[in-house]
């Protein structure tokens, strides 16, 4: 599972480090539209984390979090097909923050799933640990991923560079759907005395 977060989050991070900079390169837009673009996103995932909750209950984290991986390769290339679209810069503005809210509902989806399954799958004593080691694994995708998106933004172009975002997540999602997330993992000898 670790490997899956590291292949998705590498790939959110790949698409996000130039996100600003195709924004106001590319697409023409003022600091203070591109700051709207990203203020869309958190300002939907903070009023779906409750519901994301209750998805996550329902439906279970594997489900979930597919969901919203999907959802993501698919509005990854949409922040570049939109600017082929006849419009204004306002329209463009729009379609940006619709596509930015929907990121946002999917961040909202998968960091509910993925502690909730990380938390599935540990043995409680030690859960914390697991949760650590989760942490650090999407702050080295967070590295991977910014240096990854940097040279593939610089030398290949934002087409490339959204495009290649998918693929990481693409790979994510049939690996995600290979490992048995959502076994319940339990000590096995709570006898010895783990879990005091």
């Amino acid at each position: 599972y670790y490997a899956v977060v590291f292949l998705a989050f590498t790939g959110f991070l790949c698409f996000y480090v130039a996100l600003p900079t195709y924004l106001a390169r590319q697409v023409g837009m003022s600091s203070a539209e591109v700051f709207a673009v990203y203020l869309s996103s958190s300002f939907v995932s903070a009023l779906l984390y409750s519901k994301a909750g209750k998805l996550v209950e329902r439906y279970g984290g594997r489900k979930v979090q597919a969901l919203a991986f999907g959802l993501r390769v698919l509005i990854f290339p949409s922040f570049f097909l939109v600017t082929l679209l006849p419009l204004e810069l306002g329209g463009v503005l729009a379609l940006m923050c619709v596509l930015s809210g929907l990121a946002g509902m999917c961040w909202a989806l998968l960091a509910v799933a993925g502690d909730s399954l990380v938390a599935r799958m540990s043995y409680r004593s030690f859960r914390s640990q697991s949760m650590g080691m989760y942490s650090s694994v999407r702050g080295v995708s967070t590295i991977a991923g910014s240096l990854l998106g940097g040279l593939v933004a610089q030398y290949f172009g934002y087409e490339a560079l959204f495009l290649l975002s998918s693929l990481f997540i693409i790979c994510a999602i049939l690996l995600l759907f290979s490992t048995n997330v959502e076994g319940v993992t339990d000590d096995p000898h709570p006898e010895d005395g783990l879990e005091q």
